[in-house]
């Protein structure tokens, strides 16, 4: 494989594209990293008010699960940042093989641009189909949860004079 005229501004026009993508799953990470940090925040600002104790040991891994969600958002927008820049380098290698008078067929250059290329479509195509994956794996991990809760020995009976264990 060699960079080619047809080849080098096929890069270039198809580069910019990835780029956008990573940007903006870029800024949705953010978002969703500082979202997270506001419902620790609120959930933290909630129990104190509350007058509940500061929770120490396995208490505390209610404000910890929001943190590492918001950590893997982290890892997952580096990424990103990685392809996304791996498409700014294709376009930059594309354009100044474009732009050199007599260029001349460049094997590395070509490689260095497919490289960059498919990797950034492999993780286009990649990464919204394992967010599809665990999307419903993690909401159905919070309903066993909640439902784990409500079986809880807090439940009580809610008729007036009954007693939790149902006499």
């Amino acid at each position: 494989m060699q960079m080619t005229e047809p080849f080098a501004a096929s890069i270039a026009a198809v580069a910019p594209v990835l780029v956008l993508a990573a940007a903006v799953e870029l800024a949705n990470s953010e978002r969703k990293a500082a979202a997270a940090l506001v419902e620790i925040g609120d959930e933290m600002e909630r129990d104190r008010a509350n007058g509940l104790p500061r929770p120490d040991g396995r208490a505390a891994l209610k404000y910890l699960r929001p943190v590492m969600r918001s950590m893997w958002g982290q890892v997952i927008a580096m990424a990103w940042a990685v392809f996304g820049i791996l498409q700014v380098a294709a376009v930059t290698i594309s354009l100044v093989w474009l732009a050199t008078p007599k260029a001349k067929p460049h094997t590395g250059s070509a490689i260095v641009c497919l490289v960059a290329i498919l990797g950034g479509m492999v993780w286009l195509i990649a990464f919204p189909f394992i967010r599809s994956l665990f999307s419903p794996l993690a909401q159905a991990s919070r309903l066993s949860r909640i439902a784990r809760q409500w079986e809880g020995p807090e439940r009580v009976d809610a008729s007036p004079g009954g007693a939790a264990d149902g006499s």
